[in-house]
C-alpha cells in the first residue's frame, strides 16, 4: 500500500504542472538528460528474513538516478544509474527485542539500457513504455558488537527492467517526468543453505528532464 500512495502523490504533484504546461519538442525527436527522485518499493519473499517469520529484512527507501536518452535507429534509448537505500528498521528492531544490539544498512546501484516507445501523444504531454536491462550490485552488512558480517546473499546480477513512464513539457527545453516501473532480477538472493528468491520490486519516481 506505501508505494500505491508515494504514486498517488506523485500524480498529485504534477497537476499543477499541467496548468504551466507548455508545447515542446517530441521526446522521440530530441535528446534529453534527466534528474530522478522517489520509493523504491521491495515485493515478494526475498525482502522477508528467512529466519524470524513475519519480520522483514528489507523495507522500501529512497532512490535516486539519473538518464541520458537519445535517437538511434528509429529508437529511443536512455542510459540509466539509479542509487537505491534500503530501510532494516523492521530487522533492528525485532533483533532488539530479542536484546541484540544491532546496525545494518543495505544500498544498491543499477545501471543499465531502456529502448522507450512513446504512445498517447497530446500538445504537451506524452507516454512512454520502457523495457530493458539494468546491472544490480548490492552492498550490505550487519554489525553486532565487535563482530561484523557482509551480506553476500544479496547477488550481483542483471535482470530486466520496464514499465511506463509520463512527460509534461513545461517549455521547448524542460519537462517533467513521472515513472513507475519493475524491476526483476532471477535467482537475486541465495542463502548458504540453498534458500533463493527472484528479486523484484517497483521504482516509483518523478524528475525533471531538459530536452536539447
Amino acid at each position: 500500500m506505501k508505494f500505491l500512495i508515494v504514486l498517488g502523490l506523485l500524480i498529485a504533484a504534477s497537476l499543477p504542472c499541467r496548468v504551466l504546461a507548455a508545447p515542446g519538442p517530441a521526446p522521440d525527436d530530441t535528446r534529453s538528460v534527466g534528474l530522478n527522485l522517489g520509493y523504491f518499493a521491495p515485493l515478494g519473499d526475498w525482502k522477508v528474513h528467512p529466519y524470524a517469520p513475519g519480520v522483514d529484512l528489507l523495507k522500501g527507501g529512497f532512490t535516486i538516478g539519473g538518464e541520458l536518452e537519445g535517437h538511434l535507429i528509429g529508437i529511443n534509448f536512455a542510459v540509466f544509474m539509479n542509487y537505491t537505500r534500503f530501510r532494516l528498521s523492521d530487522w533492528v528492531d525485532y533483533a532488539r527485542s530479542q536484546g541484540d544490539y544491532i546496525t545494518a544498512s543495505t544500498s544498491m546501484v543499477s545501471t543499465g539500457l531502456l529502448a522507450k516507445f512513446y504512445f498517447m501523444r497530446s500538445r504537451a504531454s506524452f507516454m512512454d513504455f520502457d523495457l530493458g536491462f539494468a546491472y544490480c550490485a548490492f552492498n550490505g552488512h550487519e554489525s553486532y558488537d565487535t563482530y561484523s558480517y557482509d551480506y553476500n546473499f544479496l547477488r550481483d546480477r542483471v535482470g530486466m527492467i520496464f514499465g511506463l513512464g509520463f512527460w509534461q513539457t513545461m517549455s521547448p527545453s524542460l519537462a517533467l517526468t513521472l515513472n513507475v516501473r519493475t524491476l526483476l532480477i532471477f535467482e537475486g538472493v541465495r542463502y548458504p543453505d540453498g534458500l533463493q528468491h527472484d528479486v523484484y520490486g517497483m521504482p516509483l519516481t518523478a524528475g525533471l528532464r531538459y530536452l536539447f
